[in-house]
């Protein structure tokens, strides 16, 4: 299949000006390490995914805007972030009519923002054929979309940083055969976190969780909003090689959610096969990978109830390396670009043979 993937536009945040925001844009995409040369980010996982089974050709939407009618015709699917149309905070800034021309190629939409509970609105997603959203919510009507909307939205997720995904490899690598295959058999750290302080509840649980009587290391970095809290909660930017060291040495690793309940965390611990709690908001979303609460990781309720299973499983290391050694086990089998590559193509051809059926043909 042959695809053209309108990527997002990585706006100025700051400055408001036309020439800044298209030169860091290009800087932000084509820099050494950009997202040219890897698949990262939010939606990272998806393009890494989409490229084992297409041909994928990015490109900036203002050219689809101008050429839509050409691109939808010499290419099988047209596949369009939601940021490339859409401001930060997932306000629509330009108009997407443009798509009325694209006859001939399947409409596709990634939604690849971190909140579950944001979605455009109906007069955006009645333009597509299908949305993959990032873990979505399993319940649709939880949505104020209509029900045909509904019915287009396919799950995807964020990819694992850990592991380094670019166009030359992403058709080899095998996430199964990378990271840790059993737990660690010696530990320096009870629990440890790391993270950006995008959330309240890790400023509130960071400074509760220091003032315990058991061993918590790690903290926040303060670079998106100005510190709710106390600068010796602070933690330093780790580094891969060190961050992966901490999170090996540490009995749990506690992932409390961040911008949304979903997080790099949670992907990163069980490729590292380590125990982990995380917060309960995962509880209601649908994944592309079949992660069971209780047998790869384990929720908390709230702090109190947190502080209750540290304890509980500092106290049960056998319990804790099973829900380790599970966690991993089952990323071995569900964490694949190729797999997902195929699930994506397979929703595009299904829709491709429905859009056939609704022509005349018959389909036998």
């Amino acid at each position: 299949m042959r695809s053209i993937f309108i990527r997002r536009v990585h706006r100025g945040r700051k400055i408001r000006h036309p020439l800044y925001e298209l030169y860091r844009d290009y800087y932000r995409f084509y820099k050494p390490g950009g997202h040219r040369w890897q698949y990262k980010g939010q939606n990272g996982f998806f393009r890494a995914s989409l490229a084992t089974v297409c041909n994928v050709r990015n490109i900036r939407i203002q050219r689809a805007k101008k050429d839509i009618r050409r691109l939808s015709g010499d290419n099988d699917v047209i596949v369009c972030d939601s940021k490339a149309f859409m401001d930060n905070r997932h306000r629509q800034v330009m108009p997407l009519d443009f798509f009325d021309k694209s006859d001939g190629a399947v409409r596709v939409l990634l939604v690849a923002n971190a909140r579950p509970d944001v979605i455009p609105p109906d007069h955006v997603l009645d333009r597509f054929d299908i949305v993959f959203k990032r873990e979505p919510f399993t319940d649709r009507d939880r949505y104020g979309i209509s029900s045909e909307n509904k019915d287009k939205i396919r799950p995807t997720m964020l990819g694992c940083p850990l592991i380094r995904v670019t166009p030359r490899n992403v058709g080899n690598i095998d996430p199964a055969a990378l990271g840790f295959n059993r737990p660690p058999d010696s530990f320096e750290h009870d629990v440890f976190f790391s993270g950006i302080n995008t959330a309240k509840v890790r400023e509130e649980f960071v400074e509760g969780l220091s003032n315990e009587d058991f061993d918590f290391h790690g903290g926040l970095q303060f670079r998106k909003r100005e510190p709710g809290i106390s600068r010796r909660y602070s933690f330093p930017r780790l580094k891969r090689r060190k961050y992966i060291q901490l999170t090996r040495k540490s009995r749990i690793g506690l992932v409390l959610e961040g911008e949304g309940p979903f997080t790099y965390r949670h992907l990163e611990l069980w490729f590292l096969c380590s125990f982990m709690i995380s917060t309960p908001h995962i509880r209601g979303l649908q994944l592309p990978i079949k992660a069971v609460e209780g047998e790869h990781y384990v929720c908390y309720e709230n702090y109190d109830d947190l502080v209750d299973k540290i304890k509980y499983y500092l106290a049960h290391p056998r319990e804790r390396d099973r829900i380790a050694l599970a966690g991993r086990k089952m990323f071995e089998r569900n964490f694949s670009y190729k797999k997902h590559g195929e699930y994506i193509r397979n929703c595009i051809e299904k829709n491709g043979e429905l859009h056939t059926c609704s022509a005349g043909t018959t389909i036998t």
